[in-house]
């Protein structure tokens, strides 16, 4: 495959599924990105606000401190397991075809 004209990718960025593509994308990636930041923000925001919560026993010697860092730990792994698993089957297959659809294009038009 030859290299990428400007004019390549700009028939690209303007085809249907590259914008479907990113529609996609941004729709899943904005949703998480709330709740990420609700979740990050609202830790120091509670240490700043709310001092005392954090040294609230939960369990025996276990205060909310360490289920925050628990959660959050569990949070990050789990929402980069979730995007890995939606990039297999959403977005991977979508990229796919409007690489495919360029192949195609330049095999019939000689890619100029």
């Amino acid at each position: 495959m030859k290299d990428l004209t400007r004019d390549d990718w700009v028939r690209i960025y303007n085809s249907e599924k590259f914008k479907d593509l990113s529609r996609k994308k941004n729709k899943f990636l904005f949703g998480w990105w709330i709740i990420a930041c609700v979740w990050f923000f609202s830790i120091p925001l509670g240490a700043a606000y709310l001092p005392g919560l954090y040294n609230a026993q939960v369990f025996g010697k276990i205060n909310l401190v360490y289920v925050i860092v628990i959660v959050t730990f569990l949070l990050t792994f789990w929402l980069n397991y979730h995007y890995a698993k939606w990039a297999d089957t959403v977005s991977d297959p979508l990229t796919a075809q409007v690489a495919k659809e360029l192949l195609d294009e330049q095999t019939k038009g000689g890619g100029q």
